[in-house]
């Protein structure tokens, strides 16, 4: 819930960091061209300058996003997508046990961050990390993520990589992500 201001007393500044998970690729109406292009037109009208896609098949995220910074929109992606199985449980019944395939993270990141290029400044390593979303532990996402940041840059230097959106107040669990190095990244 939230507080907001009339329109006409909102500054819509590029500079005061705002984005909204529109998830404007699946839409329920199945158009997604329409959805897209509306919802983000939508968007810049109400000040907001950043949208977060959810993960679907390439050509429909660039097209996304092709859509979304037509209308002035940041598009927003996440990198996951492209290495989402890197957490390979080795005992199924034990979900703590995993072996990390890093490279993938790496190769993955780096090739969707050259083939979206500075169409998608934005890059989120993992939705909701701190949930259900993620199978492992801290540590194991602090790993996954330095490789997907040190990929995302190798494919594109002006990329900018986040954390990833959080389901809890900040905690035990993002202070142990903080505890195995990740804050450099």
């Amino acid at each position: 819930a939230a507080i907001v201001p009339p329109l006409s007393t909102r500054i819509a500044d590029r500079d005061i960091p705002f984005a909204l998970d529109a998830g404007l690729s699946s839409p329920f109406d199945g158009k997604p061209d329409v959805t897209v292009n509306q919802g983000s037109y939508m968007a810049q009208y109400l000040g907001v300058h950043t949208l977060r896609e959810r993960g679907r098949e390439i050509e429909r995220m660039l097209k996304n996003a092709e859509i979304q910074q037509k209308a002035g929109i940041d598009p927003y992606h996440i990198l996951s997508q492209s290495f989402r199985d890197c957490l390979r449980n080795t005992d199924p019944s034990d979900s703590s046990s995993g072996e990390l395939h890093l490279m993938e993270v790496y190769k993955g990141s780096k090739q969707l961050a050259q083939e979206f290029g500075d169409l998608v400044p934005y890059w989120e390593t993992w939705n909701e990390p701190d949930g259900h979303f993620f199978p492992g532990r801290p540590e194991e996402f602090a790993a996954i993520s330095k490789a997907a940041y040190l990929g995302t840059h190798a494919g594109n230097p002006n990329a900018k990589v986040l954390l990833g959106s959080m389901v809890r107040p900040v905690g035990m669990w993002y202070e142990d992500v903080m505890k195995n190095g990740y804050n450099p990244y």
